[in-house]
């Protein structure tokens, strides 16, 4: 479907005060998804004065379907970090760069001693990046210089947490990475676990942790909530396939702590339904976690890999647009959907969003999974 949605991009200074809203453009490019920060390319007339684009400048993208209310795509801004001038076959043109705000996550690092609580943590998942983030962005930060909190807020603790508590110890890594690390852990244990950098209700950009799905559910279970369903049958599934896949599988993981030889720590996990399917079905495989000094981490690490390397149930469809299953209408980055085919009903995350938008209207969208498997798309 083309030119069903029309877009306003407004350009604000880095600290939020409006500029202009930008009418003309030749091509805009976004892509974002889940837990990363996307990137964002926009092509414009030369008509702007010299330094007038800042550097961590703010693109807001305004999406209207029809008659509907316009909205913000991704409830998020898009920072500029790079401004070209382009001369094309007699032509110029300017080429802005940008990364969507969670891009202000991967300018830290844990900067704490090793040996510190700061560098090591037992709770819940998202508790845990919540307090990671307050001690290197915000009012928990020891270095003054590293406080932001002035201009990016952190999401209060929630009340109670149905996330899983593990222990982790993570001296001097990379913020974003180690975020990405901890979500995975926690949906290997069996809760779904993402954060994104949005505006809050004062248009102030804050740090949140979404537990469940980024978005809105959409599979049935939320009274109120219209389900929505993918299947070739309804039209808006190019293609589907479903897949067993036990090609990497272990079932029986050894992981090794701090020591050497005999002294050194040793726990293990497995799953004795996965192993009996055959007489030689027991794989075996080593994690090294030789910087863990006590035995519930070093357990942590052994069943965290058992989670992530099981059998996998494999879903693949190549998501269209059809005028019942429209994008930013009848459903949004960041939901919960239901796939249907060939009997198997199982929920879905919407966590990647790819959009391409050319001076004439027209429009291409792209919807991946957490289940989509590139080389079969």
């Amino acid at each position: 479907m083309k030119n069903i949605a029309s877009y306003t991009i407004i350009y604000k200074d880095r600290f939020g005060n409006p500029k202009t809203t930008i009418y003309r453009w030749f091509k805009l490019e976004y892509a974002k998804k889940e837990g990363d920060f996307g990137s964002l390319y926009l092509d414009l007339p030369d008509i702007y004065p010299p330094g007038f684009f800042d550097i961590d400048g703010r693109i807001e993208v305004w999406r209207q379907i029809g008659a509907s209310q316009p909205y913000l795509e991704f409830d998020t801004f898009w920072m500029i970090r790079l401004i070209r001038k382009k001369y094309s076959k007699g032509d110029i043109y300017i080429h802005l760069l940008c990364h969507d705000a969670t891009n202000i996550i991967d300018r830290r690092i844990v900067a704490y001693p090793c040996s510190s609580s700061y560098t090591t943590k037992n709770t819940n998942a998202d508790k845990m990046i919540l307090a990671i983030a307050r001690e290197n962005f915000g009012t928990l930060a020891t270095d003054s210089a590293r406080n932001i909190s002035a201009y990016l807020d952190i999401d209060e603790d929630p009340s109670t947490s149905v996330c899983p508590v593990f222990e982790k110890s993570f001296c001097r890594q990379k913020v974003l990475p180690l975020f990405q690390d901890i979500c995975e852990d926690s949906i290997n244990n069996g809760v779904y676990l993402t954060f994104d950098v949005v505006y809050n209700n004062f248009g102030k950009p804050i740090f949140k942790t979404y537990v469940g799905q980024r978005g809105v559910d959409r599979t049935g279970k939320i009274s109120g909530v219209q389900k929505f369903v993918f299947s070739v049958e309804s039209g808006n599934l190019e293609y589907a396939t479903v897949s067993g896949d036990f090609s990497e599988e272990y079932n029986f993981i050894y992981a090794g702590g701090s020591g050497k030889d005999d002294t050194r720590i040793i726990a293990t996990a497995y799953n004795d339904s996965w192993i009996n399917v055959s007489p030689y079905n027991r794989r075996e495989d080593f994690i090294d976690a030789r910087d863990d000094e006590d035995i519930a981490t070093v357990q942590s690490e052994a069943n965290i890999r058992l989670a992530q390397a099981g059998p996998k149930l494999i879903v693949n469809g190549h998501i269209i647009q059809t005028k019942d299953s429209i994008y930013g209408y009848h459903y949004k980055y960041g939901d919960v959907v239901i796939f249907n085919n060939s009997g198997l009903t199982i929920p879905i995350h919407l966590d990647t969003v790819n959009v391409v938008v050319y001076g004439s209207g027209d429009e291409d969208i792209k919807i991946y999974t957490r289940n989509l498997e590139d080389s079969d798309y």
